[in-house]
């Protein structure tokens, strides 16, 4: 997806987290037209979501220019278990406490080629930090490669107000800060990817309850690298139905439009 700066500030996390923060749960019912059936980009790059009878999404089918990708979800004890795609490669989900722990990601006639590690905070339940650990040549051996860190406003909203990502530097055996993303100006209407759990922070790295007005990034030594702002129409149940990307960047303004469907 090329809109990705618009998809992260949006939160369309289309596969993690959870209105109540209580980790993934994409089988929660939804009131009637407010599943979300299409993301579009532009008229030939869209998604659409398919779901089970249950509420829960069966399937996220993406085309980009005629081309056609698939990720498929299924369940386990009420629980997504995996994310199988096309392009060969599985999500194996594990819980702990009734929480994602870690997420395998499997290729098809390798195995587990990397896994996510997932923590959250004791206190409100909102997730802390991803880790993610990539295979060596060793098979058998997997170092820390990234990471990501989350800090909320302290309003018990859920909304992200700063992720932190890190690589791992061998040179010195420890994270070294890439970049900054601060998140600011959030309506109070309901981002329509919120029911889908832990899943968003994973794909697109950050989640949040509302949708947020606001997005600056930062290099790691604190210099503003781009700022976008986003205008949104709602529909009569305050879900968006528009959202309205400008993109300053090296002294380039850019418009990016995703149109949604109930």
């Amino acid at each position: 997806m090329k809109k990705i700066g618009l998809v992260l500030s949006l939160a369309l996390s289309v596969l993690f987290s959870s209105c109540d923060r209580d980790d993934v749960k994409p089988n929660e019912p939804q009131p009637e037209g407010s599943r979300v059936r299409k993301m579009e980009y532009s008229s030939n790059e869209y998604t659409t979501f398919m779901y089970n009878a249950d509420n829960t999404i069966n399937k996220m089918i993406f085309t980009e220019a005629g081309q056609v990708s698939n990720s498929v979800f299924t369940y386990a004890n009420g629980k997504l278990d995996k994310i199988q795609t096309d392009d060969g490669l599985d999500y194996q989900f594990n819980y702990n406490n009734g929480k994602t722990s870690r997420v395998d990601i499997l290729e098809d006639g390798v195995g587990k080629v990397s896994f996510n590690e997932l923590v959250y905070y004791s206190a409100s339940g909102y997730l802390q930090q991803v880790t993610t650990y990539s295979m060596t040549t060793n098979p058998a051996i997997f170092p820390p490669f990234f990471r990501i860190t989350y800090d909320y406003y302290n309003d018990n909203s859920g909304n992200v107000k700063e992720a932190k990502y890190y690589f791992w530097d061998d040179n010195i055996d420890d994270f070294v800060l890439e970049k900054t993303i601060e998140f600011s100006q959030y309506d109070n209407k309901v981002n329509p990817f919120a029911q889908f759990g832990v899943v968003g922070f994973l794909m697109f790295g950050v989640n949040t309850t509302h949708n947020p007005g606001k997005m600056v990034e930062k290099d790691d030594s604190g210099v503003v690298v781009s700022t976008s702002t986003f205008a949104y129409t709602y529909n009569s149940k305050g879900l968006p139905t528009q959202a309205v990307e400008t993109l300053v960047e090296n002294g380039t303004t850019t418009t990016n439009t995703v149109k949604f469907t109930y």
